[in-house]
């Protein structure tokens, strides 16, 4: 299994998780099943996840410190974005 980790630099941003992954692997092809894991440091972090049009009343599911949503076919369209700054999630590809 494959797997990247993405900062979420600023608080309060979405940021595209394709490119995320992308910036540290720019010959990643988007196929595969993804996992998609908030980092578990122990902190108090609410991430969101959804579309491009992700807010903090508008988002397809809320995770926090060690939690991980299901398994996605893609990761085109789909967004991250989180309440505290400098916060990591979990990319992992089973190809």
């Amino acid at each position: 299994m494959l797997g990247f980790q993405v900062a979420l630099t600023d608080a309060n941003t979405n940021y595209n998780l394709l490119a995320l992954v992308q910036a540290i692997d720019s010959g990643f092809v988007d196929q595969g099943e993804f996992t998609i894991q908030a980092e578990d440091d122990g902190g108090a972090q609410v991430i969101l996840v959804g579309d491009s049009n992700l807010a903090a009343d508008r988002y397809g599911w809320k995770l926090t410190a060690g939690d991980s949503m299901p398994k996605l076919k893609s990761l085109l369209g789909v967004y991250a974005r989180c309440d505290l700054a400098a916060k990591k999630l979990n990319v992992f590809v089973a190809r």
